[in-house]
């Protein structure tokens, strides 16, 4: 039995288009069947995203959290934006915050409450792939 939804959709047409959508996501990709598509998970920090941003990965797996945003001892380049000089005003700090005023990271919460990325850094980062993937970086 099908349920109206809100938008006058029912709630079967809904179910059918999501279990086509990996079908869709495969063909996009280029690849036969959606089992091929390969994940990035938990880039959760500047080190995992420039690591899944230089990997044949389709889709990237992030967590987002409140939390602390910290700059790693170890994160001497600025590996987000592939900037070769670090700056601990880009890497520490961001414009996207909770109410709280708390920034808004990257972060498995509640095993990880601090990051060294923010969710800002990782949009901008991936964004900027995107473009320069599809060729429409300027």
């Amino acid at each position: 039995m099908a349920a109206a939804l809100g938008n006058g959709a029912t709630q079967s047409s809904d179910l059918a288009t999501a279990f086509e959508y990996p079908s869709h996501a495969a063909d996009y990709f280029g690849e036969l069947y959606a089992h091929r598509l390969r994940w990035s998970h938990a880039v959760n920090s500047r080190r995992s995203l420039h690591m899944a941003l230089n990997t044949d990965a389709h889709f990237l797996e992030a967590d987002v959290a409140a939390g602390p945003l910290i700059e790693l001892k170890h994160d001497a380049s600025n590996l987000a934006t592939g900037s070769s000089s670090s700056s601990r005003s880009k890497s520490t700090e961001t414009t996207v915050m909770t109410e709280a005023g708390l920034p808004v990271i990257m972060a498995h919460y509640p095993t990880s409450r601090s990051s060294d990325l923010s969710f800002e850094a990782f949009m901008t980062a991936v964004i900027r792939h995107n473009a320069h993937v599809n060729g429409e970086e300027e």
